[in-house]
């Protein structure tokens, strides 16, 4: 089953509080996906990447990476 909001809230919650979360629209046949999620802090991130990266979810392998972010 594909990844969705619910399950990237449910596993990011318990790490870091996010502010926003962009999920694509339709992933019907995608096998490779990004999630885009802006934290809370850069402690905040930190603590999610390091929680989730190489962790499976639903099947999938995920991979957790901090982008540096600049007004």
């Amino acid at each position: 089953a594909p990844i969705e909001a619910p399950d990237v809230r449910v596993r990011v919650e318990p790490h870091g509080r996010f502010n926003d979360m962009d999920v694509p629209a339709n992933l019907a046949g995608d096998t490779t996906f990004s999630v885009r999620l802006t934290m809370g802090s850069g402690q905040d991130a930190y603590n999610v990447c390091n929680a989730l990266n190489d962790t499976d979810v639903n099947g999938q392998h995920l991979q957790a990476d901090r982008i540096k972010f600049s007004p």
